[in-house]
């Protein structure tokens, strides 16, 4: 910035964890030499460099985002001075330890559903529930959006040795899965399919794993790869992925509802890798986005 106003001496201190620290000098008083007097430089006039003010800074080609946490100044040379930190390490710092939860505060925790109904009342507002999995045909009703958690993960493929119940996990669906796609409840899978599974659940043995597919429009399994006119495997033009991230967008997420599968060291229960041929190979070619399930919390009395 090739300005008067510009900050001076501006150091970026590297962390041994990572996070960078940024401070600068700003002169607030400028003088003009063609007026005799002094400006005020307008980024302390108008507050705009505040404690807790958000910066970017580019070094090297990467942007850093900071926050500013203090400011001293400097009477004498008309100078502020101040020091920023990383903005995500000050936010991680906020655990939420210090503050007081209490009933009469109204001010507990809750689901998003259960906040906005304390927070309409006495008011002609009201909080409708969150559309069904499953609605009748001639249902009219206007529902809210469920929010619905997600994380990218690496995928698994597997080839069906059985048929397998699959059941929609939820009404999440992609902002980019194509129109006249089927939107399949429950159905089931043919044995010989090849089907896209999580690597969490792969690896954890989940008894009730999740995959990643899409139905056409008669509801008929779309497979991943389909192969060419000369025999070669390749990926389905069915499913399309983010160029930037290699991340499906256009599939839905299926809870494996039967055969149930178990972490067991038995011969007679059904482990996951049952249920699919000679094991599973890695994708590499493309990530997913796995559907986060609401943790369950129950009575346990050993507790008492």
């Amino acid at each position: 910035m090739d300005s008067p106003y510009a900050a001076v001496n501006p150091i970026l201190k590297e962390n041994v964890n990572g996070s960078v620290d940024l401070t600068f000098t700003l002169y607030y008083k400028i003088f003009d030499p063609d007026l005799m007097d002094f400006n005020v430089n307008p980024f302390v006039s108008m507050n705009l460099l505040s404690n807790e003010a958000k910066i970017k800074l580019k070094y090297r080609g990467k942007w850093h985002n900071l926050i500013i946490k203090n400011r001293v100044e400097d009477s004498t040379n008309y100078t502020f001075t101040y020091t920023c930190k990383d903005l995500y390490v000050n936010e991680l710092n906020k655990n939420g330890f210090k503050v007081e939860l209490d009933v009469e505060l109204e001010n507990n925790q809750g689901t998003i559903t259960e906040l906005a109904t304390t927070i309409l009342e006495d008011t002609d507002w009201e909080v409708v529930p969150t559309e069904p999995l499953t609605k009748e045909p001639n249902d009219t009703k206007i529902y809210s959006d469920a929010i619905v958690e997600t994380k990218i993960e690496p995928l698994y493929i597997g080839t069906l040795s059985q048929d397998i119940n699959v059941s929609k996990l939820s009404n999440y669906t992609p902002d980019e899965l194509v129109d006249g796609a089927a939107q399949v409840e429950n159905t089931t899978i043919e044995k010989g399919n090849r089907v896209l599974f999580f690597y969490s659940d792969v690896v954890n043995e989940k008894k009730k794993p999740q995959i990643l597919c899409r139905f056409d429009e008669s509801g008929n399994y779309l497979p991943v790869f389909v192969e060419d006119e000369n025999g070669n495997e390749k990926f389905s033009v069915a499913y399309e992925t983010d160029v930037n991230e290699d991340i499906i967008t256009n599939a839905c997420n299926y809870e494996i509802i039967s055969p149930e599968v178990y972490y067991i060291e038995s011969e007679t229960e059904q482990k996951i890798t049952n249920i699919v041929e000679e094991g599973f190979d890695i994708v590499d070619l493309f990530r997913g986005e796995k559907v986060i399930k609401s943790q369950k919390s129950g009575y346990d009395p050993d507790l008492d």
